[in-house]
């Protein structure tokens, strides 16, 4: 029994600083790029004061279908972001229980 809690212990300890690394590293810095992109083009396009659900960019008549690509991007970069941050937080939670736990 021991032997399984001190390997469960060490996976929750590895999935939670692998999703932390990876995230940091790639995800964050490439959806904060393709943010600014999308931005940039707003601004561009003088969409930058709309207020709304999602961005003003998806409805605009004159957004070209490059836009429409970097949003997708970014919409799908920040799905898996925002996933790999809950295994981050679920594998420190299960990390936290097994470590308070007593022997």
């Amino acid at each position: 029994w021991y032997q399984r809690r001190v390997r469960a212990t060490g996976t929750a300890l590895v999935a939670c600083v692998l999703s932390n690394v990876i995230n940091s590293l790639y995800f964050i810095p490439e959806t904060t790029k393709l943010m600014f992109d999308i931005h940039a083009r707003e601004a561009k396009l003088g969409l930058e004061d709309e207020v709304g659900v999602s961005s003003p960019l998806k409805r605009a008549e004159n957004a070209t279908d490059e836009d429409r690509k970097v949003l997708k991007k970014f919409n799908i970069n920040h799905g898996i972001s925002m996933l790999v941050s809950l295994v981050s937080v679920g594998s420190c939670g299960v990390l936290f229980v097994f470590c308070c736990q007593r022997t």
